[in-house]
């Protein structure tokens, strides 16, 4: 009798972004939920970086963590999503492979990944001056705004690939209500319902829900939930009416409609 063999295997389902949308949430709950998946632990960026990208899908195979060939291999890039050359890329890897694409509000979004690089000190400047311009209007080109105008990106994934193959998460719900968005994924990815309710347990001290399985208790860390940043009332508004159109052009393409009010 021939026993089953753990390899190297490049992924069947990739988490493509968006940044501070909750894709470490949802990738740490899968990985330590689902007997059925294994995670890379950390951000590959194979794809979005030039030097790693040239070294081939063998260095990137064997940069997967062992599997047996029942499971399914996911990796957590949220850089993939807003990145020109990444869809053709994977594409070009396979075509048939699944996509998980987590959103929350753009504006939320926005000012999460300020606060992150801000409290990391790679952002000196003021938030009006790296979301602004100089006639205080919305800053489009901005790294913050790029990132967050979602249609573009979603358009560009969809030149290569069929939106059956992309399930957008939504990543406020998520924090809300991690069963019902993980249920969902399950049946997605076709790998049976193996997460029960009793997995997800709310962490009153932390004030939101942890993993459990097999009498361990996991949280999330301490850096998920910081407080962002104070906005002024003025520049939210701001945000809120520049963004409003481009959402509903997301909806529209995406087939999938958020409350971001």
């Amino acid at each position: 009798m021939q026993t089953a063999k753990q390899d190297h295997r490049l992924p069947k389902c990739i988490l493509i972004g968006v940044q501070k949308c909750g894709t470490q949430a949802v990738r740490d709950f899968l990985r330590f939920l689902h007997p059925d998946i294994e995670v890379f632990p950390r951000e590959a960026n194979f794809f979005s970086n030039e030097s790693r990208y040239r070294k081939g899908l063998e260095f990137y195979r064997l940069l997967m963590p062992l599997s047996f060939a029942k499971q399914i291999t996911i990796e957590k890039s949220p850089a993939y999503f807003s990145n020109k050359n990444v869809p053709g890329q994977v594409h070009y890897m396979n075509s048939s492979i699944k996509l998980l694409l987590t959103v929350r509000n753009p504006v939320t979004r926005l000012i999460s990944a300020y606060t992150m690089l801000l409290g990391v000190e790679k952002e000196k400047r003021s938030f009006q001056a790296a979301v602004f311009d100089d006639h205080e209007n919305v800053n489009r080109k901005s790294m913050y705004v790029k990132t967050s105008t979602y249609h573009k990106h979603l358009t560009r994934w969809l030149l290569y690939f069929p939106r059956e193959q992309i399930h957008i998460v939504d990543g406020e719900n998520f924090v809300r209500d991690p069963y019902y968005e993980l249920f969902k994924i399950e049946t997605f990815l076709g790998i049976g319902h193996k997460i029960s309710e009793g997995n997800i347990q709310f962490n009153s001290t932390k004030g939101f829900y942890c993993m459990a399985a097999m009498n361990v208790t996991k949280c999330l860390g301490s850096e998920k939930g910081q407080k962002h940043v104070y906005v002024p009332e003025t520049q939210l508004m701001k945000l809120r009416t520049y963004f409003k159109p481009l959402n509903e052009r997301f909806f529209e393409i995406a087939g999938i409609r958020f409350d971001w009010t």
